[in-house]
């Protein structure tokens, strides 16, 4: 199980388009974990603010789904796209190591890749401190 504020290792998800690999555990910026799955409602809903939050603070969004390819593929089809890159956990062994158990859930990642907050659900805000990403941005630069 992932502990807040300790180091993350390499990740073991397939990227969903294989011209783009998930291949580090953080982002040069920093990054957003966010699980989801293609029937949930708030799920979707968060997509907006979550783009916007990801802009503001400078980070990239990594959408990490346990559902089948062919599941996601249907579900893009219908929609016509998604704006993040997509994880498949088809074993779901990341979704346990981050104990995810309700959905839409936000793990924020700094650009050292030390594990630093997460955040469930969605009410009309995305339910990450922006501030602890902040410090460790600045920390980042005088290293």
């Amino acid at each position: 199980v992932f502990k807040i504020g300790k180091q993350l290792p390499p990740l073991p998800l397939a990227a969903f388009d294989l011209e783009v690999p998930i291949v580090a555990a953080h982002g040069e910026r920093g990054r957003v974990y966010f699980f989801w799955a293609t029937w949930c409602g708030p799920c979707k809903k968060a997509i907006g603010p979550l783009q916007k939050w990801a802009r503001t603070h400078g980070v990239d969004v990594v959408s990490i789904t346990s559902e089948s390819r062919a599941d996601v593929d249907t579900f893009l089809k219908k929609r016509g796209g998604w704006p993040f890159a997509i994880a498949l956990d088809s074993s779901g062994r990341v979704s346990r190591q981050f104990k995810v158990s309700n959905l839409p859930q936000f793990v924020l990642v700094g650009p050292t890749g030390i594990y630093l907050s997460r955040g469930v659900g969605y009410r009309e805000n995305i339910p990450l401190d922006g501030t602890l990403l902040g410090e460790m941005k600045k920390k980042h630069r005088k290293d």
